[in-house]
This record gives C-alpha cells, structure tokens and sequence, in this order.
C-alpha cells in the first residue's frame, strides 16, 4: 500500500504503471536506436565468454589474447553468414525479378477467375444486386502499378549508399564493444555491484536467470519449430512444383511461430483462393499439408518447448505489435520481454504496482 486511502494509493499506482510504460514506448522508440549494438556487444560476450574462462583457466594463454581470438571468430562467422545470406538475397531476387512478368499474367488471370466466381456469388445470393457492378481488381491493380514512385525508390537507395561509413563505424563498434565486455567481465561486475545496492544486484541476477529458463529457451525451442514446419513446407512445395518453395516455406514458418497466429492464417485463405479460381487439386492438397503440418507442431510441441513464455498469447501479440511499430524489429524482442520482467519483478515483490492476490 503506497497510502493509507486506498483511493490515492490507488491513483499513484496508476501513475507509477504509466510512468513505466512511457518510459518501455520510449525506450523502444528512441534508445533501442541507439543501444541495439550494444546490446548486441553484450549478446555476443554472453555467448564467448564460457570458452574464454574454460580455456584461460586451463591454458597458459593470456585473458586477453583468448579473448581477442574468439572475438575474430565471432566476427568471422558473422561475416561469413551475412555474405551468404546476402548472395542467396541476390540471386533470389535476381531470379524472381526474371519470373516477375509470367508472375504477374498468371496472378491477374487468376484474379479474374476470382472476380468473376465472386460477382456471380454474390448475384446468386443477393439478386436485387444484379445490375449493380462490384469494384474490378483489374482497375485497382492498374491503379496501384501506375502509383509505383520510382524517384523514391531512386532516393532509397541513395540514401541506404550513404550510410555505409555509419554502418562499418557501428560494426567495428560493436565487436570492441565484445572485447572489452568479456576481457573485462570481472572488473566491470565490480563496477556495477559498488554502485548498485545489494537488493537491486540480486533482483538482476533472479530477473536474469528467470529470463534465461524462460524466454530463451523458449526462444530455442520456437527456432528448432521454425526449422522443422520450414523443413515440411519446403519438401511440400517442391512436390507441388512450387516456385520459391524455400523463401515461401520459410515466410510462413515465422508467421506459424507468432502468438495466435498459424499455418493456416496464410495456408487456408491460400487453398480458398484456388478453390475459387479453379485450382480444386492444389486447393485439397494445401489443406492437406496444413492438417499435416499442425499435425506434427502439437506432437512436437510439448517436447520441445516444454514450458511457456509466461505470458498471455494475446499479450504477448499485443507486445509484438507496440515493439515493431516503436523499434522494429528490436522493439519486437524488447517489449514482450520487458513487459515479462515487469510481471516476474511484481511477482518477485521487487516492485508493487497492482494488489498481490
């Protein structure tokens, strides 16, 4: 209790939540800019420094110089990933854009197939409507191609050439940024625990343990998922003579990992789709690798994940969405997760904003 009236009391918690979730929006908003390589800086010390203590209490090899190598091998990797991600990008791209114009024939016919199935149900169903005609895709498609803004585009990619010097100053940062924080992980712990008080040192370590059980190994287990739905999706298409059956496989794999969400919000209005248009063979047999696929998540699921987030599913979507319109992608991982902390430091009574039950 804050007050002795429970009316005031309960006015200053109300002030204490918004406070807090100002502070969360501005965060995400404006410092997740600015703080994204160093959080990155910290990722990747987090995830060197057991080989760096292994081998520097084993080794005669000085902390620093063990550090240094294992920092070059992060750096390494990482490059060697973007370098692929970027080439498999290009060609990707550079195929797509050659299948572009049989792409857009073949979707244009099919949404007149689409269109036609849809005026002659809706004049079956409301024949006070026949004379009345429906909105034609063909006019909106043509609408919106002659609305393309190709100088803006232009300036896009202009802009994107300029900030390269910014974008190598911001790698060279953050791979300091893993030097320093694991060859000086001791002193910076000292650092922190004298200027920090005990209660809220010890708070940190439970929230960081709590985080770790939690969220990531959920997130683990939700990329293990993602691989093997990508896997079966992949093997689907292929069969179906697909094209793209990767990229489009892996697009609804992610889209299957979010809260509420699933297979079927991309595979079902699919089949539909080709239903309507004709395609009644592809239409029984997207059905069939959504059956097939939720199929294999509910058995899987329970053995991998094996325990939850936490957090309520429509929270936890409502979190996604407020953290990808204030910070991106950044903002997406930030706000369930901070939004979670708040709830295991209540729980904790660490803080106080609403009544224990």
């Amino acid at each position: 209790m804050l007050h002795e009236n429970k009316h005031i009391s309960f006015f200053l918690k109300l002030g204490y939540f918004l406070l807090i979730t100002l502070l969360l929006c501005l965060t995400a908003r404006y410092g997740l800019s600015l703080g994204w390589p160093f959080l990155t800086a910290m990722l990747f010390s987090a995830i060197i420094t057991k080989p760096v203590n292994f081998i520097s209490k084993k080794t005669p090899l000085p902390r620093g110089l063990t550090t240094a190598l294992f920092t070059l091998a992060i750096l390494g990797v990482s490059s060697l990933c973007l370098y692929l991600l970027a080439s498999f990008i290009f060609y990707r791209s550079k195929s797509f854009i050659d299948y572009l114009p049989y792409l857009a024939d073949d979707i244009q016919q099919r949404l007149r197939l689409f269109e036609t199935a849809l005026d002659n149900a809706l004049h079956e169903i409301f024949p006070m409507l026949k004379d009345v005609p429906f909105i034609s895709l063909d006019s909106l498609l043509s609408q919106g191609s002659a609305q393309i803004d190709f100088m803006g585009l232009f300036s896009t990619v202009s802009s994107a050439a300029g900030s390269i010097p910014g974008a190598l100053f911001t790698v060279v940062f953050i791979f300091m940024g893993t030097y320093f924080f694991t060859a000086q992980r001791d002193e910076i712990k000292l650092f922190l625990s004298n200027v920090i008080s005990p209660s809220a040192f010890e708070a940190w370590d439970r929230l960081k343990e709590f985080l770790y059980k939690s969220v990531f190994r959920w997130i683990k287990a939700q990329l293990i998922l993602i691989c093997i739905t990508c896997a079966e999706m992949t093997v689907a298409f292929m069969l179906l003579k697909q094209p793209y059956a990767f990229p489009l496989a892996a697009a609804i794999s992610i889209v299957d990992a979010l809260p509420i969400l699933g297979v079927g919000t991309v595979l079902i209005p699919w089949s539909f789709f080709c239903l309507l248009t004709g395609s009644f063979e592809k239409a029984l047999w997207l059905i069939v690798i959504y059956v097939l696929v939720l199929c294999v998540r509910n058995s899987l699921e329970p053995k991998i994940v094996g325990e939850k987030i936490g957090l309520n599913p429509f929270v936890t979507l409502l979190s996604l969405y407020v953290g990808f319109r204030l910070g991106g992608f950044f903002g997406m991982v930030f706000i369930p997760v901070a939004v979670l902390s708040i709830l295991h430091l209540q729980e904790l009574g660490y803080i106080q904003l609403w009544p224990q039950r």
